[in-house]
């Protein structure tokens, strides 16, 4: 995923706005993330400015640009975590006592304290993905088992090309790929709950930072009566829109002593489990269809949370040994 002349822009059927004004582009940009300065660098200039974005609840996912080189100072963020992964050009950013030269090999990741000011160079377009404070902080409680710090901290610098950080940039573009494929995703429930899920994981547990080290030190097992219990919640609740921390909670227990548990007695995860719930019921409805009145497979797949369906396909014929398409072909004989 680049950027290329005359070629569609990232997220680019969830248009926020487009404008050559810098008053304009300062105000749009501010009622989504927070007041700030906005200036080009070399005097008055027009700006090409673009802001694409879609919210997933908690979590955007953003595409901007300004087509100008510009200095932005937005203070403290203090509401909201800011991970910011260029496509194309160069960012200088400064958080607190720290700077970075950001690029297509290095992002960022800002978070709530320590005064923000950058610089964009004027072909510099980035993917942003915009994490409310509470979302975060209630993430990493439920993740921790309600250890969490205060607030957690990450490095600032994020490192695209190799381990972590390239798995967090691969999260990005996925989900960025998944909602330009379908528009219509980001409003189903199931699917935006599992793209936010995706997001909030992969940052956590790629980017350094306070939590990251915590979720290095090994804890024991966890009953197996979590893992039952929450085998019994996953399949009451397979119809909403369920996340690990929802999971975790309802059982009173930690979402990694969770993940243990399961991969210890079930040899998978929660959410993997979820997933398999999801496919018997998807493969119920199929199974079951009105032969006068059968459903389309793509429907009922989303309806279950399935938004790439050549994945879903596929796990579909691994787990049932036929296509979703042959299993309703019998429904209507």
């Amino acid at each position: 995923m680049t950027e290329s002349p005359g070629g569609a822009l990232p997220l680019a059927g969830y248009g926020l706005f487009e404008t050559g004004d810098v008053d304009e582009a300062r105000e749009c940009v501010a009622r989504v993330f927070s007041a700030h300065r906005l200036a080009p660098v070399r005097g008055p200039a027009d700006l090409d400015a673009h802001h694409n974005r879609v919210d997933l609840g908690g979590v955007s996912v953003n595409y901007l640009r300004y087509g100008a080189t510009v200095s932005i100072d937005p203070g403290e963020l203090g509401s909201y975590y800011l991970l910011q992964l260029p496509l194309a050009g160069g960012a200088e950013i400064t958080c607190g006592g720290e700077s970075v030269s950001a690029g297509p090999r290095r992002g960022t990741l800002l978070g709530p304290a320590g005064r923000v000011r950058m610089c964009w160079s004027g072909d510099c377009g980035k993917l942003l993905v915009q994490v409310r404070r509470e979302v975060m902080s209630g993430y990493v409680q439920a993740l921790l088992g309600g250890a969490a710090p205060g607030v957690p901290r990450f490095d600032l610098a994020v490192p695209m090309d190799a381990g972590p950080g390239r798995m967090l940039m691969d999260t990005v573009r996925f989900v960025t790929a998944r909602l330009d494929a379908d528009p219509a995703a980001a409003a189903n429930p199931l699917v935006a709950a599992q793209l936010r899920q995706m997001l909030l994981s992969a940052l956590v547990c790629g980017q350094a930072g306070d939590v990251a080290s915590r979720l290095l030190v090994p804890e024991q097992g966890a009953c197996p009566r979590y893992v039952r219990r929450a085998e019994e919640y996953i399949e009451a609740h397979a119809a909403e829109a369920l996340t690990l921390e929802d999971v975790a909670r309802a059982c009173a227990v930690s979402a990694r002593a969770l993940q243990q548990g399961f991969r210890s007695h079930r040899g998978c995860t929660p959410m993997g489990f979820l997933r398999e719930v999801r496919l018997r019921r998807v493969h119920a409805a199929l199974a079951d269809a009105d032969p006068d009145d059968p459903p389309r497979v793509g429907e009922v797949a989303l309806a279950w949370g399935f938004a790439h369906f050549g994945r879903f396909a596929a796990r579909y014929r691994e787990r049932f040994g036929e296509p979703p398409s042959q299993t309703l072909a019998r429904a209507r004989r």
